[in-house]
C-alpha cells in the first residue's frame, strides 16, 4: 500500500528502523541513484459512485494503488446558520475496484463563519458522516484528504479543524473505518505556497498541491485552468515550503458561453470536439467559436452570434507542468493525482499520457 503516515509519538519504538531507513535513503542519495518513479492517481469526482469500462482500464493499466474519491461537499447554510454537507457520494461495496481515499471539500465560508465551539462540532460530525460512508461500502481507509482554499483570516479556524481531525483519528473515534496509521493530507493551491507565511502551513502530514485553476475564468485567450507564464511566477517557493507535497494535474475540460462579452454558462466537460460542427458554430481561432444560429446543444441555449471560450489542456501542457515542476521541486512527488477520472476526460487524451507525464518528474 502507498500510504504510510509519517513516524509519530505512537511508533517510538521503531526508531531504530526508521533511522536505518534514513541512513540507507542517504546513502543512495550520494551513489546519485535514480529516484522512484511517482505512482499515478486520479480523482472520482461524482456524487454516484460507478466506474465505467474505460475508467476501470485507466485504474488497471497506470496501476493506480488509490483512488481520491470525493465524499461529500461542507457548505455554510446562510437560513440554518450551520455548516451542513451537501451532496454525498452513494456507492456500493461492490463498485470499489481498489483502495480508497475519501475526499471531503470545504467551502471557504464556513470558517469564516463558525466560531471554535462549532468547528468543534464540524470536526464530530465530518468524521462521522466519514464513517458512515465507509461502513456502507465495506472500506477501510488508510488516508483522509481535506481540500479547502483557505486564506490567512480563516487560517486558524482551519488549521484548528485539521488539529481536531488529527486528534480523533489518533484516538480511533472513528468507528473502526480508518487505519491506525492514518494520513491526514490537505490540498494547497500556488498562492499558498508562494506566500506561505501570510497564508500559514497547514498541520498535515501531506500536501497535494493542486496544479490548476489559476486564475479567474475570463474572456480574454488566457486558460484559468492552466497557464505556463503565470504558473512559473509561483513555482520558485515549491522548494522552501515546509510540507511534503504530491501534486494534482488537470485533464478537465470546459467551454465558457459568452453573450455581449460577458460570460453566462460554464459548459462543464465540454471541449472543442464540441464546437467543430460548421454548421453550428464557426472558428473564430484555436479556442474560440461563435454560434451560427440560435439552438439547443448539451442542455444549453445558444443564441445566434454566442460565443464560446474553450479551456482544456493539451498533452503538451502536461509534460510543460511536469517539466517546470521537476525543475522547482528536487525533492521528488510521491504521487501524481490526475483531476479527474471521467469517461469523456479519457477520450481526450492517448492513453499513455498518464505513464509518460511521470516519467518527465
Amino acid at each position: 500500500m502507498l500510504l504510510v503516515a509519517p513516524s509519530r509519538k505512537r511508533i517510538v519504538a521503531h526508531a531504530g528502523s526508521i533511522a536505518l531507513l534514513l541512513l540507507l535513503l542517504l546513502f543512495f542519495a550520494a551513489c546519485g541513484g535514480p529516484k522512484p518513479k511517482p505512482f499515478v492517481s486520479f480523482y472520482y469526482w461524482k456524487s454516484n459512485y460507478k466506474l465505467q469500462a474505460n475508467e476501470i482500464k485507466a485504474l488497471q493499466d497506470n496501476r493506480v494503488q488509490q483512488l481520491y474519491v470525493r465524499y461529500f461537499d461542507i457548505v455554510y447554510d446562510e437560513q440554518l446558520k450551520m455548516a451542513i454537507p451537501a451532496a454525498p457520494i452513494r456507492f456500493a461495496k461492490a463498485d470499489v475496484a481498489c483502495p480508497i481515499v475519501p475526499v471531503v471539500f470545504v467551502k471557504n465560508k464556513v470558517f469564516e463563519q463558525l466560531d471554535s465551539t462549532a468547528v468543534d462540532s464540524l470536526s464530530e460530525h465530518t468524521l462521522a458522516l466519514l464513517n458512515q460512508i465507509n461502513k456502507a461500502a465495506g472500506i477501510k481507509a488508510r488516508a483522509l484528504q481535506i481540500d479547502c482554499n483557505w486564506t490567512s483570516k480563516t487560517a486558524p479556524r482551519y488549521f484548528y479543524f485539521l488539529r481536531l481531525l488529527r486528534q480523533k483519528l489518533d484516538a480511533h473515534e472513528d468507528g473502526g473505518t480508518f487505519a491506525s496509521l492514518t494520513m491526514l493530507m490537505s490540498t494547497i493551491r500556488l498562492h499558498q505556497v508562494k506566500y506561505a507565511d501570510q497564508q500559514g502551513v497547514p498541520p498535515v502530514d501531506k500536501g497535494v498541491l493542486m496544479f490548476y485553476n489559476m486564475g479567474e475564468m475570463n474572456t480574454s485567450d488566457i486558460s484559468s485552468i492552466y497557464n505556463r507564464s503565470t504558473s512559473q511566477k509561483y513555482l520558485a517557493a515549491l522548494n522552501s515550503y515546509r510540507l511534503p507535497l504530491d501534486v494534482a494535474l488537470p485533464i478537465f475540460a470546459w467551454g465558457m458561453q459568452m453573450r455581449e462579452g460577458i460570460i453566462i454558462a460554464l459548459l462543464n466537460k465540454m471541449d472543442l470536439r464540441d464546437f467543430q460542427q460548421k454548421d453550428e458554430f464557426a472558428m473564430l481561432r484555436e479556442n474560440r467559436f461563435k454560434a451560427m444560429k440560435s439552438f439547443f446543444k448539451g442542455g444549453y441555449y445558444f443564441k445566434e452570434g454566442d460565443e464560446v471560450k474553450v479551456e482544456q489542456v493539451s498533452e503538451q501542457s502536461l509534460k510543460d507542468m511536469a517539466d517546470d515542476l521537476k525543475a522547482n521541486y528536487p525533492n521528488h512527488f510521491q504521487q501524481v493525482i490526475f483531476y479527474d477520472l471521467d469517461s469523456v476526460n479519457l477520450s481526450r487524451y492517448n492513453q499513455t499520457v498518464f505513464q509518460k507525464t511521470i516519467d518527465r518528474l
